[in-house]
């Protein structure tokens, strides 16, 4: 809401998305004061990634995201800064226009859009009753919004591969919240206790959670690739996000649905 007050987007887009220039130099320099250089030479959005070699810190080059359209003037800026020579061996520049990102931006909304429609359609069929259906497609929907908060938070802008992510955290997310579900309600054992499923239903489920972190955590450390790392931290924070809408929250309401209907 506080994004979406003041810039007008809920979370901030990258080029591939709302339009611009992805500037690539592929040489062994050091990007060290580049963005403040071509904000403060152009008055405008510069964001400087370095390029590194897999598996290594070595620099292998500097990658630049603008919504400045005079590319020529950032390059001659370029030459000037980092005292090179830019040419077609080392400088690549790639233009995406603002209605290709729009068109790409509908199509990643539609693509959530029809992901939640889809699970909430399986969820209904599987268990064919309205509380704990809804409970498990609100802990995907929590996943999600707190995934978002964390990317703005972060500074992680949304972009195709950071939506891919999303999409993976709503499959997965709704792992454990099945598991919960299909332990309380399919599986009704006589002797046995709603407290022991849900104790068993922890067990497990946490453990899968735990897992797909420590995972997904080996990843992030591993990769040099800022696209990589950016889908890791999303997962990270959808999966330790489900750690509290199922144990906590989608615990409660179906211990509470339960009860009720059979006391």
């Amino acid at each position: 809401i506080y994004n979406y007050s003041t810039t007008g987007e809920i979370i901030e887009k990258d080029i591939s998305l709302k339009g611009g220039s992805l500037i690539t130099i592929n040489m062994d320099k050091d990007s060290t004061g580049v963005g403040d250089f071509l904000k403060s030479r152009f008055n405008a959005d510069f964001s400087v990634k370095a390029l590194t070699e897999f598996g290594t810190s070595s620099s292998k080059g500097i990658v630049i995201e603008t919504n400045f359209e005079d590319v020529n003037a950032v390059k001659q800026a370029l030459e000037e800064f980092l005292q090179v020579r830019l040419t077609q061996e080392n400088f690549s520049v790639e233009v995406t226009t603002s209605s290709l990102g729009e068109t790409f931006s509908s199509q990643i909304l539609k693509a959530l859009i029809a992901a939640f429609i889809l699970m909430a359609i399986v969820i209904f069929v599987i268990f064919r009753v309205f509380t704990p259906s809804i409970a498990v497609i609100f802990a995907a929907f929590f996943d999600i919004v707190v995934a978002f908060a964390g990317m703005s938070v972060i500074g992680i802008k949304l972009s195709i591969s950071t939506a891919a992510a999303l999409l993976l955290l709503i499959g997965y997310s709704v792992d454990t919240d099945i598991l919960l579900t299909t332990k309380l309600l399919k599986r009704r054992t006589e002797g046995t206790s709603i407290k022991d499923k849900i104790m068993e239903s922890i067990k497990t489920g946490s453990t899968m959670t735990f897992a797909a972190i420590a995972a997904v955590l080996v990843g992030y450390v591993i990769t040099n690739s800022a696209v990589m790392k950016a889908m890791f931290i999303v997962i990270i924070m959808g999966l330790a996000a489900d750690l509290f809408s199922t144990w906590l929250v989608n615990v409660y309401i179906l211990k509470r649905y339960i009860e009720k209907k059979y006391g």
